[in-house]
């Protein structure tokens, strides 16, 4: 990777010039190369699945207009589209702005089929919001099962820098399954959230993200069941789980631990006004003796240092995680102790 062009331009604006760049090999007067058109169409077909198995003649590139990144224009079957192009490595969506963009190349070409593509080369758990939304995800997985077919014949360096470049953090990704976790860099960590994730039982909510906090931030898969509302000394508060990726690749001393938190859903201010505080309700887990502090009968420790804030943690799962497998099993096991904790809390 060290002469590989997208290691140093690693913006959305980089990704945006090399999608513009393929995809004009299948503009009428391109440059002839007959595997980079191939190439283009193949991917065109790919943004929008509806082309497959039919000729698709692509009119116009468009970049950066009225903020859409890429908006481009083809003829298939006698209907002109307009495709709208939104590209997402490591950012998401924000401030409506697949719905705004929908809405206003449907306002400006009312006579336009309009489709949507959401590309994303990073990692994101929520993405049935951008599908609603009428949007056709492309992960990286996606493409570069296109560029594999082409990359060899193509001849281009722009073309195969591309292609390593995410095939590199690919197979990245995909050695989380046989790498030890204290060697683990966040890209293994999250390619294990994604894939537990895509496999979390019906009965429990998940989603990963970085979570940051005073003390140090960390990467993590947040996990809930729908009946998680505990009551704390009259205060409404949340039970719900973390699987915690505490990174140190560098020396070898990356961990994953799953932690039992709570969430008290007051803020401090209502909670002053009614004499309380969140140090009293932590208290009140800890040595009141209606609540008798039992996680160890489910398999959770006390960590070393209780927090204060609107969200604690209460426990630290006693189990291995030292491998993907390890950890899948353990986490197995910790949430029939999570679903077993709320069935008593809750009772």
């Amino acid at each position: 990777m060290k002469n590989n062009l997208f290691s140093y331009a690693t913006s959305e604006l980089s990704q945006d010039a090399f999608i513009c760049w393929l995809c004009s090999f299948a503009l009428n007067g391109a440059r002839p190369n007959p595997a980079l058109r191939d190439c283009a169409h193949s991917m065109l077909k790919v943004f929008v699945p509806e082309f497959q198995g039919k000729d698709v003649e692509l009119l116009e590139i468009a970049k950066q207009t009225d903020d859409i990144d890429i908006l481009l224009t083809a003829r298939c079957d006698g209907k002109e589209y307009k495709i709208i192009f939104e590209d997402k490595i490591y950012s998401s969506e924000h401030d409506d702005q697949l719905n705004r963009y929908w809405a206003s190349i449907k306002e400006q070409f009312p006579d336009c089929e309009v489709r949507g593509v959401y590309y994303k080369t990073g990692f994101e758990s929520n993405l049935n919001s951008v599908k609603d939304k009428g949007y056709h995800v492309v992960r990286r997985e996606d493409i570069l099962s296109v560029l594999e077919k082409y990359v060899d014949t193509a001849q281009s360096d722009i073309l195969r820098d591309y292609y390593d470049y995410w095939h590199y953090h690919q197979q990245k990704a995909d050695s989380y399954q046989v790498t030890p976790v204290n060697e683990w860099g966040w890209w293994q960590a999250y390619a294990l959230f994604e894939a537990l994730h895509q496999d979390m039982p019906q009965d429990i909510g998940s989603t990963y993200s970085y979570v940051a906090n005073p003390s140090g931030g960390f990467d993590c898969l947040v996990f809930w069941s729908e009946n998680d509302l505990i009551t704390v000394k009259g205060a409404p508060c949340e039970l719900y789980m973390h699987l915690e990726y505490h990174g140190d690749e560098a020396n070898q001393k990356s961990q994953l631990m799953i932690t039992l938190k709570l969430g008290i859903k007051k803020s401090k201010q209502e909670l002053e006004g009614e004499g309380k505080s969140f140090s009293q309700l932590r208290n009140s887990l800890i040595y009141d003796e209606s609540w008798n502090y039992t996680l160890g009968e489910y398999h959770f420790k006390r960590p070393t240092r209780l927090g204060s804030g609107a969200h604690i943690t209460l426990g630290i799962y006693d189990g291995d995680c030292s491998t993907a497998a390890q950890c899948k099993a353990t986490l197995d096991r910790a949430i029939k102790d999570y679903r077993r904790l709320l069935e008593a809390w809750t009772a």
